[in-house]
């Protein structure tokens, strides 16, 4: 196909046979996921010489105390965290009224509401 292809100078049928293809491997691929379970990694407590380690929210909170003067994305590279990750952190503890953004958005920073 490809010789033909490239006698004719005319690489049409070529690209016809890789959408061809393409689109049964997709095909394919849809079936499977069907049948196919979906894995979702959900975060659980980390143990460590029997202490429980605290989840990202506490964590958050205490980096936040200590530097209060970090952003999100500071925290998330303290805790080898994705910046959204910490940002969904942020935003749950701000509803639950345990953090709070004080100052201009690009120059002000997170603050911890003692309880």
């Amino acid at each position: 196909m490809l010789g033909h292809a490239d006698e004719k100078t005319d690489c049409t049928d070529f690209i016809v046979f890789l959408l061809d293809a393409i689109q049964e491997a997709l095909q394919e691929a849809l079936v499977d996921s069907d049948k196919t379970p979906v894995e979702t990694l959900v975060e659980t407590p980390v143990e460590i010489a029997g202490n429980v380690l605290p989840k990202t929210p506490e964590l958050l909170l205490a980096l936040s105390s200590e530097h209060p003067n970090w952003t999100l994305a500071h925290v998330a590279t303290a805790l080898n965290k994705s910046t959204s990750a910490i940002e969904r952190a942020a935003a749950n503890l701000k509803k639950q009224g345990r953090l709070r953004f004080v100052g201009p958005k690009k120059a002000g920073r997170w603050e911890v509401i003692s309880e």
